[in-house]
């Protein structure tokens, strides 16, 4: 076999096994996409992000708006994680939405409705049924609905989210849930003002708060979520970039490094570029790994690593974390957007074949 017939099979092979993989890849992350699709709509609407919790198979995100107190809860399932199964029957996701808002005695409150056994909700019930749940720790009840959505509906193959389409969606079902909610309660009135307690959760949530703003942002440059990992001090976002150099951006928001301050308005962001080289020829990728050697950067600058085919630069930054409540909130967005851009021209000199899946 000539060098030629060799090469043609390789490439051939590869092609198929990337075509495959990207597919198996795309079904797993799905839910990702679509936790980041609520959040950019949800934060457009005027809402903050005040909660991510996620697992990486189970999502769940709670959002507050500013001016009212009203919280939005999301939770979210991928019901057909089995490529075969979403073959069939198409890509399912379980959602629990709700609507929420502050009540005066809230345990009181709940316990009425508890006691007439009035639809007090249960996630494992039937979809489209409208019931009732408590946060009474928050002082909250909240109209809930179980539905299972169509994913498809939502995200093209090439993990693009219809965000106009979904934001309407989301906006539709949070709208029945504030009429179920006030013909249960009453009509809402306006909020007083905020406890200490309250204030100090907002104040807790001011990392993720400006982590909404920055998937939001990304969301309106055509960029999606494939990953995102939260708990209560550290939250980390994977998104796949549209039509850009790079492949993909990991954006890290740590306030670790400042668990003993008391203000706690202080975290490292860790932002990583990635880029993916598709040559299709021994020979390319020879000389390709040969030409990384001397395209590092130095000690003093950015991080670059190469893993087989990939190459990484990573940047991190102390950052001021703003008052949840007051003043600008998009620092960090513009924080991330301008790393990104420096580190798509470090790693524009690897990128010898341009962006490819």
């Amino acid at each position: 076999m000539t060098d030629e017939v060799s090469e043609a099979v390789f490439a051939e092979l590869v092609r198929y096994s990337r075509e495959r993989y990207q597919e198996a890849f795309a079904n797993q992350r799905l839910d990702d996409v679509l936790i980041g699709a609520a959040v950019a709509g949800s934060v457009r609407a005027g809402y903050l992000l005040i909660g991510v919790n996620s697992d990486g198979t189970n999502h769940h995100v709670r959002f507050e708006h500013p001016k009212d107190q009203s919280r939005i809860v999301f939770r979210l399932s991928h019901l057909t994680e089995d490529l075969a199964v979403a073959r069939v029957r198409g890509h399912l996701g379980s959602v629990v939405l709700g609507y929420g808002r502050p009540v005066v005695d809230a345990a009181a409150t709940w316990r009425a409705i508890a006691a007439n056994n009035a639809n007090v909700f249960a996630p494992g019930g039937e979809p489209g049924t409208v019931g009732f749940d408590a946060d009474l720790a928050a002082g909250y009840l909240y109209a809930e609905v179980l539905l299972i959505m169509d994913l498809d509906r939502y995200i093209g193959p090439d993990l693009r989210v219809d965000l106009p389409v979904f934001a309407s969606h989301l906006d539709g079902v949070v709208a029945c849930l504030r009429r179920c909610l006030d013909g249960r309660l009453g009509d809402s009135k306006p909020p007083a003002a905020q406890r200490g307690a309250h204030r100090r959760d907002l104040d807790e949530a001011r990392d993720e708060i400006l982590i909404g703003h920055v998937i939001a942002d990304m969301a309106d440059a055509g960029h999606s979520v494939i990953d995102i990992a939260a708990d209560s001090e550290y939250q980390r976002v994977r998104f796949q970039l549209a039509k850009d150099t790079l492949h993909a951006v990991v954006v890290a928001l740590d306030r670790s490094t400042d668990r003993f301050s008391s203000t706690r308005r202080q975290a490292t962001v860790t932002v990583q570029a990635e880029v993916k080289r598709r040559a299709p020829r021994p020979a390319d990728l020879i000389a390709a790994w040969k030409a990384d050697t001397e395209k590092h950067t130095g000690a003093n600058g950015p991080r670059v690593d190469r893993k087989g085919d990939c190459v990484f630069a990573t940047i991190r930054k102390s950052v001021a974390l703003a008052d949840p409540l007051g003043g600008e909130q998009r620092e960090l967005s513009r924080c991330v957007l301008d790393t990104i851009a420096e580190l798509r021209t470090i790693l524009d000199p690897f990128a010898t074949d341009g962006r490819s899946r």
